[in-house]
């Protein structure tokens, strides 16, 4: 081969790599082509992608406490002492509270600690599940002070007197009804 073939193939060749990327598309027609190429797979996605609703979450509702006014009308129908007891014991019967309902009881009277007049008070707020029957009743026996809370007392010194006789007040009430009934009873030591 001789020199000038040889020539003339090289210039071809580079004439033919210089002249075909001119002869395609432009690099901003690339772009273009590029940015449109990724806009609708974009869109494309767009539009299979799940659609977000809008859900409520339900938040609770508070239930209505039923008035004092449509409460059952609740009132004590004995406070009775039960006889041979050193510690004023009583017996209450009450009735009108809502059949089931949580109840409370609460009774105070005087005492005397150490020869000095307090009044002690003595709650029974049904923290257990004590509440009415399913009529509506409350029938419960009260002891003013339990004997292990005595004994504790007299052990840490004070000397405990009950007053006889001594006036004591009741409460009865219900949780639910908000219902209360109001009592009183004379207590004589045996």
């Amino acid at each position: 081969m001789n020199v000038s073939g040889t020539f003339i193939r090289g210039l071809c060749l580079l004439c033919g790599i210089v002249l075909l990327p001119a002869c395609g598309p432009s690099q901003a027609s690339l772009d273009a082509t590029a940015t449109q190429a990724a806009a609708s797979a974009f869109s494309t996605q767009t539009a299979e992608a799940p659609t977000a609703t809008l859900t409520s979450t339900p938040r609770p509702t508070s239930t209505p406490r039923p008035s004092p006014t449509s409460a059952p009308q609740c009132r004590i129908i004995s406070i009775t002492t039960v006889e041979g007891e050193s510690v004023p014991t009583f017996q209450l019967a009450a009735e009108g509270f809502l059949p089931g309902e949580g109840r409370y009881i609460i009774v105070v009277g005087t005492i005397l600690v150490g020869g000095v007049p307090q009044e002690q008070l003595t709650s029974l707020m049904g923290g257990g599940g004590e509440s009415a029957d399913s009529q509506g009743r409350i029938v419960q026996t009260i002891v003013l002070i339990q004997e292990e809370s005595l004994e504790f007392l007299r052990q840490a010194g004070h000397e405990i007197e009950f007053l006889s006789p001594s006036e004591y007040s009741f409460t009865v009430g219900g949780h639910s009804s908000r219902c209360e009934a109001l009592g009183t009873i004379t207590w004589t030591q045996p």
